[in-house]
């Protein structure tokens, strides 16, 4: 039986969205006749892993301390003859890298570029992959390279989603950040917003927003406001809103291949590269980071920019062609050829 093993967590410091590339990942292989296993730290993912059909291992650790798991790793490793192991963790070392490497392929799914990796696969997707150099980098060493925004694994929804239909005016606005929201930027958003504009406003709170029961009663009764919690229908909400606003992650992408104008915003390092590139590129306006102060100000002035039909369409366009939703299919089956499979 083939199979393709991922390491990866989630839980409300971690963000969600590791998890969620790994199971597009594993949706893919599986369509390709591969059976998906996924290995944790704790049973925080496990059910989420396993609604998707997906069977998981437990190895009773700490998520933040990826050294301290590896020999327990090398052994299941071992008893269930992992050919290739895909790893998604900003805890992951050279010393834990090094040691797993020594038993088994290993794939590392990167948007830090923080250091060589003692890996024999690297996956950036990333829309700013270029400034890591990789290349050049790994120039002494056999390593299989993913590169670039046809690699970005989404969901087979995203596939090939038809041209956005640009309305004359804005009428609803999506707002998202993601699986927590410790900056309380939706209840901000939210609050001034519904206040300075006559849009349909749409929040999602992630599963660890605290916020989410307090907006909930405040906008229950309120029909221009809706809110909602972990949601199973996110490209159909991406795909109606006329604009969104979404911190950076890759979310961005999914974004992309809806061709929905975004305003981004920040609240942790790893997200400024992401939301840098898409404003360098003129695809998406950026607002700025939360840890820094409001963004308000600037999200509203960017709702006035977008205001402007011409300015959607040209976006919309522009982030259709970044992203064809093919990026899942497209990783698993090079992995299948370089590793045999």
């Amino acid at each position: 039986m083939r199979e393709l093993y991922f390491r990866v967590d989630t839980n409300d410091v971690v963000a969600t969205g590791h998890i969620m590339r790994c199971l597009s990942i594993a949706d893919a292989a599986r369509n390709l006749g591969i059976t998906p296993v996924f290995i944790l730290a704790d049973d925080t993912g496990k059910r989420r892993v396993e609604e998707r059909g997906y069977r998981s291992i437990i190895l009773d650790s700490k998520w933040d301390d990826l050294y301290s798991e590896s020999d327990k790793l090398k052994e299941v490793i071992i008893n269930n003859d992992i050919k290739v192991l895909v790893v998604d963790s900003y805890y992951a070392s050279d010393e834990y890298f090094s040691k797993i490497s020594e038993i088994t392929n290993v794939i590392y799914i990167d948007d830090l570029g923080s250091f060589e990796y003692p890996v024999s696969g690297v996956v950036c997707y990333a829309n700013y992959y270029d400034k890591f150099d990789y290349p050049k980098r790994f120039v002494d060493s056999k390593v299989n390279f993913y590169l670039g925004c046809d690699y970005v694994p989404l969901r087979k929804e995203f596939e090939k989603i038809e041209p956005k239909k640009i309305k004359e005016n804005i009428e609803s606005v999506l707002l998202l950040s993601g699986g927590g929201d410790q900056n309380h930027a939706l209840k901000t958003f939210v609050q001034s917003l519904s206040a300075d504009f006559d849009f349909k406003i749409i929040a999602i709170c992630g599963q660890y927003n605290t916020d989410y029961d307090e907006l909930e009663r405040t906008y229950s009764e309120d029909e221009h406001v809706k809110i909602y919690k972990s949601v199973d229908n996110m490209l159909e909400l991406m795909q109606g809103a006329d604009l969104a606003i979404s911190a950076g992650g890759t979310t961005l992408y999914e974004l992309s291949a809806c061709g929905t104008p975004t305003i981004t915003y920040s609240f942790t390092d790893n997200q400024l590269d992401n939301v840098y590139q898409f404003e360098k590129d003129r695809l998406m306006k950026y607002a700025g980071d939360m840890r820094n102060g409001s963004v308000i100000e600037a999200i509203e002035r960017h709702i006035n920019f977008y205001s402007s039909k011409e300015k959607r369409k040209e976006a919309s366009l522009g982030l259709k062609k970044l992203v064809d939703g093919l990026g899942a299919k497209r990783l698993v089956e090079k992995i299948v050829r370089d590793y045999k499979l």
